[in-house]
């Protein structure tokens, strides 16, 4: 196999995963994404080095391999004189909610590995790329909120009047960290940067 050039970019598919709070606007602007499952397009997603979903090189010398096995082929030039980790430590999605997501919550790397969790813990931020009037998003409770509170209005299905709503619009940034209840609003695309984990935790659901 050639050895790389050093100024080759590593240029990535999307992969665009269909979700039912999704739209079609991710559609239109990743135009040679690569659809995962059928309906709405809720996700698109830009780097993955996962098992499950691995974004593969899109062109150069190295089109059609896996980013893993990208990486491996010169894992300096992405890690520098670090120890490379096992996989591509980020991901990162552009996301397009056209309803309200479920409130979720990830553990920390410490907390996720007492819990025994085969995936690693999570942390997640948020770049709002377009917003629609009045859009907002939900980042931890009403300030006060006790631990009763929280699980007798699940119970009840009456959380919403804990949760802490938070307007936003297009430019604005968020961040989540692990232990901190989140969920996204209708009307929002949004670019995420998380931690290459699934280890989420649905709290409560519409």
């Amino acid at each position: 196999m050639p050895e790389p050039t050093a100024d080759e970019p590593i240029l990535l598919e999307p992969i665009l995963k269909a979700r039912i709070w999704g739209g079609g606007r991710l559609r239109t602007v990743f135009q040679n994404g690569k659809t995962d499952g059928a309906g709405p397009i809720g996700e698109a997603w830009l780097t993955s080095d996962r098992a499950d979903t691995s974004s593969r090189v899109a062109a150069g010398t190295y089109a059609g391999l896996a980013l893993g096995e990208r990486i491996a082929i010169d894992p300096a030039a992405v890690y520098g004189a670090l120890q490379p980790p096992a996989r591509f430590p980020l991901l990162v999605k552009w996301i397009e909610a056209c309803d309200v997501l479920s409130v979720q919550v990830h553990p920390s790397f410490e907390q996720a590995r007492k819990l025994g969790e085969t995936d690693a813990g999570k942390m997640e931020a948020w770049v709002v790329i377009d917003a629609e009037p009045g859009a907002r998003l939900i980042r931890g409770f009403q300030p006060g909120t006790t631990r009763y509170e929280i699980e007798s209005t699940i119970d009840a299905g009456t959380l919403e009047r804990h949760l802490k709503w938070v307007n936003v619009a297009k430019g604005d940034a968020v961040f989540v960290a692990p232990g901190i209840v989140h969920a996204i609003g209708a009307g929002l695309v949004l670019l995420e940067v998380q931690n290459n984990s699934d280890t989420t935790y649905r709290f409560f659901d519409w």
